[in-house]
């Protein structure tokens, strides 16, 4: 069995299109061959959490510029 990598590998848009056309008619299935098992496993894992920590660190980022720049006077 090919990994989506394998399968779309040199293809051009129009035919990646038809693929995804595949996938949501239901006629084939992307399979993740080693999902994570438990939550942990899920945050350490950056392929499916890296939007949770990019979010994280832009928030954190956004409050510690907020509160920085009360204490400096203008």
């Amino acid at each position: 069995m090919k990994t989506v990598e394998e399968f779309i590998r040199g293809r051009k848009l129009k035919e990646l299109v038809e693929l995804y056309k595949l996938v949501r008619e239901g006629k084939l299935v992307v399979e993740d061959p080693t999902p994570p098992k438990d939550y942990y496993e899920y945050l350490t894992r950056l392929d499916y959490s890296m939007w949770l920590w990019s979010g994280v660190s832009l928030t954190t980022l956004t409050i510690a510029s907020i509160l920085l720049s009360s204490l400096t006077p203008v």
